[in-house]
């Protein structure tokens, strides 16, 4: 799945429905509105969870929504990474 804006909403509304707002499993706050946003205390964007680096599968399945900093936090060093001190 290609890592854009369409695909970043459907993935929002898959993982939180029709909420506006929500918050990222380190615990940060995003809003919907803020996608890309990097700037924003609640600016997020669509990741990958498994690193393609590191053999993850580029299908919708291992994409997901999260905060501009968990995903800086994250960046290819899953699964042993701290992201937001958890």
């Amino acid at each position: 799945m290609e890592i854009n804006r369409k695909n970043a909403m459907k993935k929002w509304e898959e993982m939180f429905g029709r909420e506006v707002g929500a918050v990222d499993f380190a615990g940060r706050k995003l809003q919907k509105g803020a996608y890309e946003q990097r700037t924003s205390d609640y600016g997020w964007v669509l990741a990958y969870i498994l690193p393609k680096s590191e053999g993850g599968s580029l299908s919708g399945d291992n994409l997901m929504c999260m905060h501009v900093k968990t995903a800086e936090e994250k960046s290819d060093l899953f699964p042993t990474f701290e992201a937001n001190d958890v």
